[in-house]
C-alpha cells in the first residue's frame, strides 16, 4: 500500500509540474520545522519549481529525482541537511547545487567529494561544525532560511 501511495504521489507531482525544467527539492527539519515562504522565495529566485519532503522521506525524494529529467538542487534545513547526505547515496545523477541551512554540528555536509557546488550556513547549533560554510551567530535557528535569502540578494 505504501508503495502504491508513493507511486501515486510521484505521478501526481510529475503531471502537476510537467512545465518544470528545474527543481529545488527541499527537506524540512525535525518535526516539520521549515519556513515554507522563505523556501518558495529561494526557488522562485532560481526560476525553479519547488518540492518539499520531510527529512525522513529519503526514498520518495530519491525516486522522484531518479524518475525526472530536469535539473535540480537540494535544499536542507536543520535535520533536512542530513537527509541530503542520504539522498545523494541513492540518486543516479548529482544535483547542480546543494544548500544546507542550520545543520547540526555533527552532520557532515562537506559535499566536495561529490564534486557538487554547495553552500552551508550554520547557526549556533553548528558552532563546532567542521564542514566548510558560513557561521552566523546573531540569527535564531528559525530565522536562518530568511537570512540566507537576504544573503543571496
Amino acid at each position: 500500500m505504501k508503495t502504491l501511495l508513493t507511486l501515486i504521489l510521484i505521478f501526481y507531482t510529475a503531471v502537476g509540474s510537467a512545465e518544470c525544467n528545474s527543481y529545488v527539492i527541499g527537506f524540512r527539519g525535525a518535526g516539520g520545522a521549515f519556513d515554507q515562504a522563505a523556501f518558495d522565495r529561494y526557488a522562485e529566485r532560481n526560476a525553479a519549481c519547488s518540492l518539499v519532503y520531510n527529512s525522513d522521506e529519503i526514498d520518495n525524494a530519491a525516486n522522484f529525482i531518479n524518475q525526472t529529467t530536469g535539473s535540480y538542487q537540494l535544499y536542507g534545513f536543520s535535520a533536512g541537511a542530513s537527509a541530503i547526505v542520504q539522498v545523494l547515496k541513492k540518486v543516479k545523477r548529482m544535483p547542480g547545487f546543494v544548500l544546507t541551512i542550520g545543520a547540526w554540528y555533527t552532520t557532515d555536509v562537506d559535499f566536495g567529494d561529490y564534486e557538487i557546488n554547495f553552500d552551508n550556513f550554520f547557526d549556533e547549533s553548528g558552532k563546532l561544525q567542521k564542514s566548510p560554510g558560513i557561521h552566523v551567530y546573531n540569527v535564531s535557528h528559525g530565522k536562518m532560511q530568511e537570512y540566507v535569502n537576504d544573503f543571496y540578494e
